[in-house]
Order: structure tokens, then sequence, then C-alpha cells
């Protein structure tokens, strides 16, 4: 017999706990130091490492920003003296002086343009015979200008578009200075071109009106390493005192560079123009940036300090909190150890310990309703058990009474067995029946469909006879029409005839005549008396050939109207031909409508036939089911037979067990009033 025992857990577990070091609340708040130490100084170093990120990339962008304005304000600047000039040498009156060799008009135009520019040094017109206009006008060293190789002049000879000289110094104000030209041509042909001179001081003073911080500033470079300008005047039309600046300068369109300048770390880009072979320099002390970023690590460091102050006081108040909860917690499953069930944690907070109390909660729920339940099973199974012992007597009578009912069940079965054998023996004899009728209707269908096809061609066959009836009545109603024309034709032929006989007899009547006045005339008259007698033989000729042919015309026409009456009958016998031929026609299709009713009748016939041959198959199914339902209820009643044999033995080995489960109840019942649920 099986009991079950519920124990008391040992204190031993208890000591354990009371052997750490140190507690929770301790371990939680060393956790959040050094959580919060560690969050301070990582940051510190990622701020710092931004700062300094955003430092460099700050001077780089406010550099390349600065840089890209400050050259699209020196390309418009450059563009208009490019447009200045190539007004001058678009001008039509230039172009004209150039033609005639009128140096004075030249300057005069040259004037017109210059005057209105004050920054401009010179203007100035170089024919192909190297001599030069200028404007204002200034005594030239001609010597060395007629006898060296005039570079620009070469120069301009295959450009189209103005063009921007080196800087230099200019020889009469000692002057840095740089020229834009532009070619002068009339209808294609080279005459020489015109020059402004810029001067660089004034070049300079704008490019320095434009600002980059306190301590930026731009310059323009030759791409030659000559500075063209700068903040400080003595620097303009020397090179670049950097070689490496100067070298990246030449090499490269732009760039930016980090180099050392009076001990301080400058930073610098620069890009070409889109105007000459120019550069344009950005540059700036990173000094600049310097204070700014002291004042960040100052404010940076002041607020991680604050905030981890702030953070490790909170940390400390959350913790506090946590562990009393921790602890009435731990009391309430005390209680629960002890085997009160009554117990309620408090689960107000939405947070996991509030879960975990709720959790407690439906546990300490869960456990008493077990509790509760285990105490019912054990009342109804002790209730249920003394129920089979009393019940299972009465199984026992009743198995053996099935067993004999079952017997009786299996003999009525087989006789049942029998009569479905002899059923199925006559439905196969009406299946052959119907299986005759079957076959008997398809021969019917399939001769009706040959009469039927026979009959679609006979009417085929009537429809060209038709057809022919109705194109020969059409031929016949042609010739009638043909014989009746010929007839009237002859008639015509007879009345010219009559006509020709009138003339012939006048003309014998004329003949005769004649040979009377001939005989009177004597001698005279006898040449005209043989034209008179031959007058009168070719009138009797006509006449006789006339008789001829009115008897031919009149057997013509005889035949003619007899040919007419023959027609007229072929015509009439024609239409009856039609109407027969019609009638016919009439009669196949009747026949043909009711081949197609008697088809249809019979492939409905068929039809019904078929649907009775498929329910035969299925009481044939059905027969054949049931026969193997009996067979099968048969055997069936016999493996009934001997389980219900096995059940008698089994409600006796039944008696046994309830006899266990009685006992087992009480033993449940005692160990259950330990706990206290109420």
């Amino acid at each position: 017999m099986r009991t079950i025992r519920f124990t008391k857990k040992k204190k031993a577990a208890k000591g354990k706990v009371k052997g750490r070091k140190a507690s929770l609340k301790s371990k939680l708040a060393l956790y959040t130091a050094i959580c919060v130490i560690v969050a301070a100084l990582v940051q510190t170093a990622i701020s710092i490492g931004i700062f300094q990120y955003i430092i460099d990339n700050v001077i780089k962008s406010q550099a390349e920003d600065n840089l890209n304005s400050a050259a699209v304000t020196i390309n418009s600047y450059m563009v208009e003296y490019e447009n200045l000039v190539k007004a001058i040498a678009d001008d039509e009156r230039v172009i004209q002086a150039a033609l005639a060799d009128d140096k004075v008009q030249i300057s005069m135009s040259l004037k017109h343009y210059i005057q209105n520019y004050p920054s401009l040094r010179y203007g100035y017109f170089k024919g192909l015979d190297r001599e030069i206009v200028t404007y204002p006008v200034i005594p030239l060293t001609e010597p060395v200008e007629t006898t060296e190789p005039d570079e620009y002049l070469n120069i301009m000879k295959e450009i189209k578009e103005p063009y921007w000289s080196e800087a230099y110094e200019d020889t009469n104000s000692k002057q840095w200075v740089v020229t834009v030209m532009d070619r002068i041509e009339h209808n294609g042909e080279f005459l020489g071109y015109v020059g402004i001179d810029i001067g660089l001081k004034e070049m300079s003073n704008m490019v320095n009106s434009l600002k980059f911080g306190s301590s930026g500033e731009f310059i323009m470079i030759h791409n030659n390493g000559i500075i063209m300008t700068a903040k400080d005047d003595i620097l303009i039309g020397i090179e670049y005192p950097n070689k490496d600046l100067r070298d990246s300068l030449i090499n490269e369109k732009d760039g930016n560079v980090e180099l050392k300048e009076g001990g301080k770390n400058i930073y610098g880009a620069f890009k070409e123009l889109n105007k000459g072979d120019i550069n344009l320099l950005a540059k700036i002390d990173e000094g600049e940036f310097k204070e700014q970023e002291n004042l960040f690590l100052i404010i940076s460091i002041a607020s991680i300090v604050l905030v981890l102050a702030i953070t490790t006081l909170i940390n400390l108040f959350v913790i506090n909190k946590l562990i009393k909860r921790i602890n009435r917690l731990k009391e309430d499953m005390k209680k629960i150890q002890e085997g009160d069930l009554t117990v309620r944690s408090d689960a107000d907070y939405e947070d996991e310990i509030g879960e975990l109390a709720q959790g407690f909660n439906n546990m300490t729920n869960s456990l008493k309703e077990l509790i509760v339940n285990t105490m019912d099973v054990a009342n109804v199974i002790g209730k249920q058990s003394v129920f089979i012992q009393t019940s299972h007597n009465q199984t026992l009578q009743s198995s053996t009474e099935i067993s004999k009912t079952i017997e009786e069940v299996a003999s009525v079965t087989n006789n049942q067995s029998m009569e479905v054998d002899k059923v199925a023996t006559e439905n196969g004899k009406l299946s052959k029946s119907i299986n005759d009728i079957s076959q008997g209707l398809r021969d019917a269908v399939e001769l009706c469909e040959n009469v039927n096809e026979v009959n679609k061609e006979g009417i085929k066959t009537v429809d060209k006879l038709v057809l022919t009836t109705d194109n020969t009545s059409e031929k016949t109603t042609s010739v009638l029409d043909n014989v009746q024309n010929i007839a009237d034709s002859t008639r015509k032929i007879d009345m010219v005839l009559e006509a020709i006989s009138d003339i012939a007899n006048q003309t014998n009547l004329l003949s005769l005549n004649a040979s009377i006045e001939a005989a009177r005339a004597g001698e005279a008259g006898k040449g005209f008396s043989v034209v008179a007698d031959a007058i009168r033989k070719l009138a009797e000729q006509s006449k006789d050939s006339t008789e001829d042919i009115k008897k031919i015309i009149a057997d013509i026409t005889g035949k003619t109207n007899a040919a007419v009456t023959s027609m007229e009958e072929t015509r009439v016998l024609a239409l009856e031909q039609i109407e027969a031929v019609r009638a016919t026609e009439k009669a196949f299709k009747n026949i043909s409508q009711s081949l197609e009713t008697l088809i249809s009748t019979i492939s409905n016939i068929n039809d019904r036939n078929n649907s009775m041959v498929r329910k035969k198959d299925r009481i044939e199914g059905y027969m054949e089911a049931l026969s193997a339902g009996m067979t099968e209820i048969s055997a069936s009643a016999e493996e009934i037979t001997a389980s219900a044999e096995e059940q008698v033995a089994m409600v006796q080995e039944v008696s046994g067990l309830t006899e266990q489960f009685i006992m087992i109840a009480e033993e449940l019942k005692n160990n259950i009033n330990k706990f206290k649920v109420n």
C-alpha cells in the first residue's frame, strides 16, 4: 500500500544565509558607485574626443565654407574685369580705329572705359606692329618693346577668351599688377589685343575685406608660388615662404594643409579660382579655438561630477526602498513555510518586485486551491471507493447477462446474412436485364444517327437540285426572250423586203418608161435603151430575190413560233419541277426533325436507363457492404463474448483496489488538515 507524507524543511538553510560577508544593500551600493564612476569616466573621455573631433571639423568646415564663399566673390570680381576688357575688345570704335591705325581714337576709347574704374592702373592696345597705345599716356622704352619677342602677342593669337597674366612689377609705377587681356579681331582676322592693368594692392584690399574669424585671412597665390594679395603689402610679389604649402599650391588644384608659422599651428585650405592660374588660400590659427575647448572641458567635468552626485543619491534612495520591499516579501515567505496560506504580499507597485509579489500571491492562491481541491478529492475518493465496492457485484452479474444476450445476437445475425446473399443473387439477374436494355437503346440511337446522316446527305442533294432547276428556269426564260426577239427581227425583215419589192416594181416601171423614151429618141436613145434594159433586168432579179427571201423568212417565222411555244411549255414544266423539288426538300427536312426528336427521346430513355444502372450498382454495393457487415457483426459478437468474460475478471480485481483507495483517502485527509487555508 502506497502512502503520502508531508514534512517541513530543515532550518539549516537559514544558517547559510547568515554566513554571507556583505548584505545585498551594501553590494548594490558598491555596484552602483562603480557603474556611475565608470560611466562618468567613459562619458568624459567620449566628450573630450567628440569635442576635439568637432573642433577639428569645425575648423575645416568653416575654412572650406569661407573659402568657397570667398572664391565666389573673387571670381565675380575677376569676371567684372573680364567683361570690361571684353567690352573694349568688342567695341566697334576700337576695331575701326585699329583697322585705320588711329591711335588717338584708340586712346579716347580706352579713356571712356578706364576712367570709371579708379582701381585700374592702365589700359592699353598692342597691334601686330607691336606699337602700344595706352591710357593714361605714358612714355615707353621702344627699343625693349620692339627688339624682344612679345610673348603675350603670340598667346593672344591662339586664345579666344580673356587671359590673365602672371603678377609682375610695373616698370613705371613700381607697383605690382596683373593684366587681363582679350584679342581684337575683324571678320576672323587677328588685329591685336587690349589689356587692363589691375593693381594687386587694390585687389588685396578687396580680398582683405572678406572676414574669416579673428585670426583668419585669405591670400591669392599664383600657381608659380608668387603671393598676389596679403594683409601685409610687403609680402605681395614674393614667393610664399612655406615650401611645403608652395609645392602643394603648384602641384594641386585644391586641398588642405596643417603647418606652423611663427610658432603657431595654422590650418589652411586652398582651391583654384575659375579665372587665371590663381589659387585662393584660407588659413586660420587653430589656437583661436583652444579657449572654447578649455571652457567646454571645465563645464563637462563639472556637469559630470554633479550628475555623479545626484545619481548616487537617487540610487541609494532607490536601493533602500527596494531592500525594504524585499524584506517584507521574505517575512511573508517565512509564514508560508510555517503552513499559513492566508498570507498576502504587497503587490501595489508595477515593477519587477511588484510582479514577484503578485507571483507570490498567485502561488499562495494556487497552493491554497490545491490543498482545498485535494481535500475535496480525498473525500470524493473515499465516497466513490465505497460506491465502487458496492456496485462491482452488480457489474459482475450484468456482465454475465450481457454475454448470454450477445450469443443470441450472433445467431440472429447469421440468419440475416443468408437472406442478404439471396437478395444479392436476385439483384444480379435484374442487373443483366438492365444491361441488355441499355445495349438495345445504344443500338437504336446509333441506327437513328446513321439514318439522320443519310437524310442530311439527301437534303444537300435536293438543295443542289433546287439550285440547278432554278438556273435551268432562268436559262429557259432567257432563250424564250431571245427567240421572241428573233421573231420580231424577222417581221422587220419582212417589212424591209416589202419596201424592196415596191422599189423593184417602181424601178421596172421606170425602166419601161426609159425604153419608150429611148425608142422615141431614135438613134440618139440607143445607149439609153441598153441602160434601161439592164435596169429592168436588175429590177426583175431584185423582185425574184425578194420573193425567195420572203419564203425563207416565212419558214423561219414558222419555226420561231414553234420554238416559242415549246419554250413556253418547257418553262411551265420547269416551274412545276421547282415546286416538286421544294416539296421534296421540305419532306426531307421534316424527316430530319423527326429523326432528331426520336434520337433525343431515345437518348433520354438511355440516360434514365443509365441512372437505373448506377442505382443498381449502388444497391449491389449496399448489399455487399451489408453482407460484410453481417459477417463482421457475427465476428464482433464472438469477440464481445470473450471481452465480457475478461470484464468479469477485471471487476473482481477492481474490488481489491477499491479497498486500497479507501485507506489512501483517509491518510491524505490527515496530512491536509495540517495546513491553514481559512
